[in-house]
């Protein structure tokens, strides 16, 4: 953010990715210090680019949440698939409970 800013009464809107590549929105402060990012977006923050291209009506909403889905789940691979999210927790060895071997299928 840049120095010298205004904040008061500097609300917005935006878009914003969590800590496991989940899509939100929330109202934002100093909105007027922010600066438009130029680089390349890495990682699951690569979700705001197929987000402006849906604000923007150059792709569909199946093809956002196929991209959602996708950068979620290597996000979930390059981290250790967390199943801790959000307050929710799956034990161990809850996880492959309902699994069933292709050859009892």
């Amino acid at each position: 953010m840049k120095s010298g800013c205004d904040d008061l009464h500097m609300m917005g809107w935006g878009y914003f990715v969590d800590d496991t590549g989940v899509l939100y929105g929330e109202h934002t402060g100093n909105y007027d210090c922010y600066e438009y990012y130029r680089g390349k977006l890495e990682g699951k923050t690569r979700l705001l680019h197929y987000v402006n291209l849906f604000l923007n009506d150059e792709i569909r909403l199946p093809e956002l949440l196929t991209m959602q889905c996708r950068i979620m789940l290597e996000h979930q691979l390059e981290n250790g698939l967390c199943i801790r999210d959000h307050g929710r927790y799956i034990p161990e060895n809850l996880l492959a409970e309902n699994w069933v071997p292709l050859e009892e299928v």
